[in-house]
């Protein structure tokens, strides 16, 4: 479960840092969609906990 929340968080920042993002979609939301699996809310939770993390101790994203 943790590998997985890494994986979306790392997904996520890394389509923050690509050239196609920056380019039409800095200040807009981004949505990751998942499947509705009784097992990714807990998922996603760990997900949004890495991210904070992340958010923190980053200089930009």
């Amino acid at each position: 479960m943790e590998e997985n929340a890494k994986f979306l968080v790392d997904l996520f920042v890394a389509a923050l840092n690509t050239n196609e993002y920056k380019a039409c979609c800095v200040g807009k939301k981004v949505v990751i969609v998942t499947n509705n699996a009784p097992a990714h809310s807990q998922m996603e939770t760990l997900a949004r906990e890495q991210l904070v993390m992340v958010s923190s101790t980053a200089t930009s994203l």
